[in-house]
């Protein structure tokens, strides 16, 4: 699918609207939207009345894996999708569990990690992501994986809905 950027298809600057009648869009669920939004794959936010437009770009994958470009589409959600808790909560969770099950492929047997040249970009978003989606500011892989692995099952949102946080 060929994806354009908000207001660029036509070679000109246009005034941004959701949705736009020139954008073909994937519906997305809440959920959905907030475990995106976890892996760091929507991009380009245009808020209308009653949905959110946006672009998804797939490029949550180890490097070696790459068998393909990523995939890049324009998606709508509904403002009432976003804004419930409960969506949030259970697309944040989606989202770091798919972020812990790449986590898997950058640790060794022991929990050593085996991070290579290829692996450091890589690793550096998976970090970053992580401390946006939890406030919490872990350097390695270990650490990450360990907290993951002690608190995975007590995860809720924060009160203030803005981080994963474990559950008291």
């Amino acid at each position: 699918m060929v994806c354009f950027s908000f207001g660029s298809a036509l070679g000109g600057e246009t005034k941004k609207q959701c949705p736009d009648p020139n954008f073909k869009y994937e519906n997305a669920s809440g959920e959905k939207y907030w475990q995106w939004f976890t892996w760091g794959a929507v991009s380009d936010l245009v808020q209308g009345d009653k949905y959110t437009c946006g672009i998804y770009s797939d490029w949550f994958r180890i490097p070696r894996r790459f068998e393909h470009l990523p995939e890049t589409f324009n998606f709508i959600v509904s403002k009432i999708e976003i804004e419930d808790r409960q969506k949030k909560e259970a697309g944040f969770i989606r989202g770091t569990t798919s972020i812990f099950r790449q986590y898997d492929h950058l640790l060794g047997t022991n929990g050593e990690e085996v991070l290579s040249t290829v692996y450091d970009e890589f690793y550096s978003q998976l970090t970053s992501r992580m401390k946006i989606i939890t406030g919490l500011k872990f350097e390695t892989a270990k650490e990450w994986f360990d907290w993951w692995e002690t608190n995975k099952d007590r995860l809720v949102l924060s009160e203030d809905g803005k981080y994963l946080v474990v559950k008291k």
